[in-house]
């Protein structure tokens, strides 16, 4: 989006959006915002108010970090979403709209902080199996399972995916949804989890897989195909191009569409430069 584009945004959204601005590239919060339809809207961060700017609406305590909105008319509670997550792609543009979840079970290959588990079980899933491997971040993910009521339904997992084994991680980095899996020499150990290894430990059946691990998706490359096979649909995002997992996905009977690359310099991967876009697999 350009600046203009945004620019018009703020226009459309809030009363006072000149102040708005202003505030926002002198980086001085929190600020009030004055909604156009009415009521105002405290905004403690950048990404609250880009949040804000798209039209969601919300409501944020700066002393618990929680984040509340209504969603098909359940009030949800994120901790940690006014800094993580990604709850406008997965509550406000329903980005997995298109998965078929009801009544099955879910993979959830880094869930992050819990909005897109927490999203497959409102869809109906019968079971989410959330993997988030970074420790803060995960205490996040545990937290907001706990608070919307939903740890009946999904299972977390302080795990990666990969070929199994362990890895060390720093157990005090606050990993974002941008942030790629790195090991460091001495750190917490954690596991990394084979689809083979999941589709055993929980006999997995008829399922949805969705992948948004900042580059571990590649390690689908090197799975048995059998494996696959459980998964009637996926939604894989990519970084580093979509040629080898689209060719592969296509061997294994599935039907891919796929967006077209967009680049992205994101510093907090092991490879800076990132050509990310979303793979779509059906059986």
């Amino acid at each position: 989006m350009s600046m203009i584009d945004a620019l018009f945004e703020y226009r459309r959204r809030f009363l006072n959006w000149k102040s708005i601005v202003f505030k926002m590239l002198l980086r001085k919060y929190p600020v009030t915002c004055l909604l156009r339809k009415g009521g105002n809207l405290v905004i403690y961060n950048h990404k609250q108010l880009e949040i804000a700017r798209s039209g969601f609406i919300f409501e944020f305590s700066p002393d618990t970090r929680i984040m509340s909105f209504i969603f098909m008319g359940r009030q949800i509670n994120l901790y940690d979403s006014d800094y993580n997550g990604d709850i406008l792609g997965v509550f406000y543009n329903q980005e997995y709209r298109n998965l078929n979840v009801e009544n099955k079970l879910v993979i959830d290959i880094g869930a992050n902080i819990g909005d897109s588990a927490i999203y497959f079980a409102i869809k109906g899933a019968k079971r989410v199996i959330a993997l988030e491997p970074y420790p803060s971040t995960f205490q996040s993910l545990k937290e907001n399972v706990k608070v919307n009521g939903y740890i009946d339904r999904i299972v977390i997992l302080n795990a990666g995916y990969g070929k199994d084994g362990y890895i060390q991680v720093d157990s005090q980095r606050k990993a974002i949804a941008s942030t790629s899996l790195s090991p460091i020499n001495s750190g917490l150990q954690i596991s990394l989890f084979s689809l083979q290894t999941i589709v055993h430990n929980y006999s997995i059946e008829d399922a949805v897989l969705k992948m948004d691990c900042e580059g571990c998706e590649y390690a689908l490359l090197d799975e048995d195909p059998r494996y696959l096979m459980p998964f009637s649909e996926m939604i894989i995002e990519y970084h580093y191009g979509y040629e080898k997992l689209v060719n592969f996905l296509k061997k294994c009977g599935y039907n891919v569409t796929y967006t077209d690359p967009v680049y992205s310099f994101n510093t907090q991967a092991q490879d800076p430069h990132m050509k990310y876009g979303i793979i779509s697999a059906k059986k």
